[in-house]
This record gives structure tokens, C-alpha cells and sequence, in this order.
């Protein structure tokens, strides 16, 4: 019983795993780090209120157990880059973490084959600009909501459109 316990911990684990590591920016490395933390605490205090109240709520003999919700805030999305070049991305948003700092991530450096995952805040709407050359005048452009998408499949060409 101890082995399954520890494999579906470490698979568990393994799966939430999102990585900074392809991020150049070192504001949106920062930014990244930020939300891993604020997701470590929204996950910590919602396990102890769940915890706190069901046990109150057996103390009591009523049922007044409160499930928290702050767990949803945030959420792992991942950039699949299926082309044959390394993709730069940069993800632009209007929502901000507080007053001054836009939750925006910038420079992100996504090999062939490789998947980005990164930590982001739900039902955020990003306007992603991916292109596989340095030149900003040829980058791409989608919009993605991260409450509907979860996994995004770059690729260049894809919002092209040919006319006939």
C-alpha cells in the first residue's frame, strides 16, 4: 500500500511540474516564480481549511464543511511547439497581479518538439505573438483564454490564411 501511495505522490508531482526554464525575460522568470509561490499557499491554506472544517464539522455532528475555491485562481498551460525551428513567444494580457504589474511573459524561447508549461492565471485572456524568426514584423498572433485552453499547438503559418 505504501508503494501505491508513493507512485500516484510522485506522479501527482511529476504532472503539476511547470518550468521557467525556457523564459529569457528575467521579469516574467520573476513573475513565474511569483505565481508557483502563490500557488503553493493557495494550495497549502485550502488543505488546512478543508481539513479545519471537516473536522469541525464532525465535532459539531452538523454538516459545515467548507470547500475552498482559491485553488482554481491559477492554471498550468502548456505550449506545444510542433514546428521544425525554435519559436519566441510573448504573452501579453490585461490582467494584473497588482496595481502596477501586468501578468504579462515575455521572451519565451520554445525548442522544436518541446512543450512550455507555465503557470497562469485562470480565465486570463492572452494575446499570444509567437514567430520562428527574430524580426517582430512577421510574429503571429492568437488569443487565448486560459479558463477554455489548457494545451496550445504553435506551429508557423497557422494564422495564415491564403487567398485564392
Amino acid at each position: 500500500m505504501k508503494k501505491v501511495f508513493w507512485f500516484i505522490t510522485l506522479l501527482i508531482v511529476f504532472l503539476s511540474c511547470t518550468t521557467g526554464r525556457y523564459i529569457h525575460d528575467e521579469a516574467s522568470v520573476k513573475r513565474h516564480k511569483q505565481l508557483k509561490g502563490m500557488r503553493a499557499g493557495n494550495i497549502i491554506g485550502d488543505a488546512l481549511l478543508a481539513t479545519g472544517s471537516i473536522v469541525f464539522s464532525a465535532l459539531i455532528g452538523s454538516d459545515v464543511a467548507v470547500m475552498p475555491e482559491s485553488a482554481n485562481q491559477l492554471r498550468k498551460i502548456t505550449l506545444h511547439n510542433s514546428s521544425s525551428d525554435t519559436l519566441t513567444v510573448n504573452m501579453l494580457t490585461d490582467y494584473q497581479i497588482n496595481e502596477s504589474v501586468y501578468c504579462d511573459f515575455m521572451d519565451i524561447r520554445v525548442p522544436p518538439g518541446e512543450n512550455c508549461r507555465l503557470l497562469m492565471p485562470f480565465n486570463a485572456v492572452y494575446n499570444l505573438y509567437f514567430s520562428n524568426t527574430p524580426e517582430p514584423e512577421d510574429d503571429e498572433m492568437i488569443e487565448i483564454d486560459t479558463g477554455s485552453k489548457r494545451r496550445i499547438e504553435l506551429y508557423p503559418g497557422m494564422t495564415k490564411v491564403d487567398n485564392f
